[in-house]
């Protein structure tokens, strides 16, 4: 877990257990052996996942917007976006490595050659660092959104400003937010 502020860990740590955890399961409910086969094969054959789950932190000089579900298998998926708010009063560009994103964990700073977010779809475009990093047998990866409409605009918002915080030492990728 990252720092929080104080007056945002309560629900950051709520928020957390339940993309981390889940709802707990009926008698009868967790996934089988062909739930689990299942969903195996498809990680195979797809890159990325659907996202259910949004969380957005703004802690001033840090902005983080996380996408977050579950694979078939009940597997957690996540991809965090990250960047500093060089506006802030504690910004400080010798600390600044540029926007980053956090894929299940593994963290790449300017991992983007291109977004595209058109409706529930969020496309990605990675670069080949990224790519490798995360083990991906791709550079594209696309995240289904089972968002609310107005949670899909949230997005949009957030990745707008996110995107805003340039970086000179990082080429910028092609952003399509429409």
């Amino acid at each position: 877990m990252t720092y929080s502020r104080p007056d945002l860990a309560v629900e950051y740590v709520r928020h957390t257990i339940e993309v981390d955890s889940g709802a707990p399961y009926e008698p009868g409910a967790a996934p089988g052996p062909m739930r689990r086969l299942t969903a195996g094969l498809i990680r195979r054959g797809r890159t990325g996942f659907t996202a259910s789950e949004l969380s957005i932190r703004d802690e001033g000089d840090t902005l983080c917007v996380v996408l977050a579900g579950r694979e078939l298998d009940d597997r957690p998926r996540s991809m965090e976006f990250q960047a500093l708010n060089p506006e802030h009063d504690a910004y400080d560009p010798g600390d600044d490595d540029g926007y980053c994103l956090v894929n299940d964990g593994v963290p790449a700073y300017g991992a983007l050659v291109e977004l595209q977010l058109i409706r529930s779809t969020l496309s990605l475009r990675l670069t080949h660092e990224a790519a490798r990093a995360w083990g991906a047998r791709s550079t594209a990866l696309t995240i289904r959104l089972r968002l609310a409409h107005h949670e899909i605009e949230q997005l949009r918002l957030e990745l707008q400003r996110i995107f805003s915080f340039r970086n000179a030492q990082l080429p910028a990728p092609t952003i399509h937010l429409d």
